[in-house]
């Protein structure tokens, strides 16, 4: 989660994780917000229904790559959904 805005010790809040949820057409219980109070390098993690990790990214991204890397997981997730078939990221050890 992010503040909404770059400013220093501009943390992120629980109305602002309900925001971006809303923002990105997110479950709002799957939009964790903690507050910080000191700004720290972005750091953004997407995770399975599982608990999977499956993105990391440490530093700036746009919201249209944020949506991208949404967009990704998203239909790999629906095709599986229909027809059974995994994609090779969701393969865990």
């Amino acid at each position: 989660m992010t503040g909404k805005s770059n400013k220093y010790n501009d943390h992120a809040t629980v109305a602002i994780a309900k925001q971006w949820a809303g923002r990105f057409k997110l479950d709002p219980a799957r939009v964790l917000a903690v507050e910080l109070w000191f700004k720290t390098v972005p750091e953004h993690r997407f995770y399975s229904p599982e608990g999977h990790t499956l993105f990391v990214h440490v530093g700036f991204l746009s919201a249209d790559q944020i949506m991208e890397v949404i967009d990704y997981y998203k239909t790999d997730w629906e095709h599986w959904k229909d027809t059974g078939k995994k994609a090779k990221w969701m393969t865990f050890r």
